[in-house]
């Protein structure tokens, strides 16, 4: 320990709770676990299932299709049906806002997820198109062009997801917005596919489960799970971090994945690697909350684990963002030439940025410093730079060489 204040009080740690969620993750299911997406079929009627990958893109859709039309006719599918059953409370985590608001980054969470469960509204005659296009996504364009911003507003449809756009946009502008109902969002993606390429109508959307009689005509694996966790390390993404906490929530309980059974893998691993369970109160994955708390040494002792080569957990130190290089730290501390690996986190009131240093020697030392009450987040980043600048100066001095 090189310097601590009040380290052992909790704090509103905002997404520098991400840190602890992919380490637990990584450690209790293996940093090369991978996440499936299976088509199947039972006569007339194609079975999607998901088991929670956030990393799911419409092109993997098209692939499972190609893989899948190798055993079935697809222009005798009439159904496409949604099985999000891996996981039990799809939908808005618990602590996010609740609000209409179409901002991406309050998307939903589902076993059956793609595009991170959010589009791109893209300029078409006549309006706005959504993209990738869905049979389960209404857009209702009420916007006109012009130099002000728009509004974007989400809500429930009877095809899925209804996404009203007002106010005025460029006319060149690209947006994104979330959308409502996951699973019907990747099953209208399928029927759209298929009826481009069959020249017919698009099977109809359902949701439910697959029956034993089915079988599997396609499966697509995620990429490992410490790869996975990039998206949440490195640029913050929450929907990555709330779908690897239902993961782990599933897998801890065999059990459908809820918040709550994450949550309590993760508060096990805490203990079971000597952390003191009030060091740590979650409310959901991602750290997008007012309730969730942590003290700034846990955070630290996460993060050595972290930079132990020794340690499982060693898998995520690629995908900590790098300072003046990417990610979220791609603005900061250029002058430090890759010396910091670390993960940032802003909430209303909230400042926080927590790492591993490294001098030019090799060695090494974690640290967190999380702000709560703050009225100035630049003046808390500036605040937080100049000590990590400290660190890395008591490490040694730089001497030009990548310590990565």
């Amino acid at each position: 320990m090189l310097v601590a204040s009040r380290d052992r009080m909790l704090v509103n740690p905002a997404s520098n709770l991400k840190i602890v969620t992919a380490a637990a993750a990584v450690e209790l299911l293996g940093p090369d676990a991978r996440l499936a997406t299976e088509l199947w079929a039972d006569g007339t009627t194609l079975y999607v299932r998901g088991e929670g990958d956030p990393a799911l893109l419409a092109r993997h859709l098209f692939e499972l299709l190609d893989r899948a039309s190798i055993e079935v006719p697809l222009s005798a599918v009439d159904r496409v049906v949604a099985d999000a059953s891996a996981f039990a409370d799809d939908g808005t985590p618990a602590g996010y806002p609740d609000a209409d608001s179409g901002d991406a980054y309050l998307a939903p969470v589902s076993a059956l997820s793609l595009q991170f469960n959010t589009v791109e509204l893209v300029p078409h005659p006549g309006g706005l198109a959504a993209r990738p296009v869905s049979t389960a996504v209404r857009i209702d364009d009420r916007s006109h062009v012009g130099d002000g911003e728009p509004r974007i507003f989400v809500g429930e449809d009877p095809v899925g997801t209804r996404i009203l756009v007002t106010g005025s946009r460029r006319p060149t502008a690209r947006l994104r917005a979330r959308i409502v109902d996951a699973p019907r969002f990747v099953a209208g993606a399928i029927a759209h596919m298929i009826a481009q390429r069959t020249g017919g109508p698009p099977p109809r959307v359902e949701i439910g489960t697959v029956p034993v009689e089915a079988r599997r005509v396609a499966t697509h694996l995620s990429p490992p799970l410490a790869s996975l966790a990039a998206a949440s390390l490195k640029y913050s993404n929450n929907f990555t971090a709330e779908q690897i906490l239902r993961v782990l929530g599933r897998a801890h309980t065999g059990q459908p994945g809820t918040t709550a059974s994450g949550a309590a893998a993760v508060v096990q691993w805490w203990r079971a690697i000597g952390g003191n369970p009030r060091e740590l109160v979650l409310e959901n994955g991602s750290g997008l909350s007012h309730a969730t708390r942590i003290t700034t040494r846990a955070i630290a002792d996460v993060l050595a684990r972290i930079a132990d080569p020794a340690s499982p957990s060693h898998a995520l130190l690629p995908s900590l963002a790098v300072a003046g290089w990417d990610g979220t730290l791609r603005h900061r501390m250029p002058h430090l030439e890759g010396r910091i690996r670390g993960k940032t986190g802003t909430l209303a009131g909230v400042s926080a940025l927590s790492g591993i240093a490294a001098g030019p020697s090799g060695r090494r030392a974690a640290f967190s410093i999380v702000q709560n009450g703050v009225d100035d987040i630049d003046r808390a980043r500036r605040e937080q730079d100049a000590y990590v600048q400290c660190l890395v100066t008591h490490l040694s001095a730089p001497d030009g060489r990548d310590a990565w």
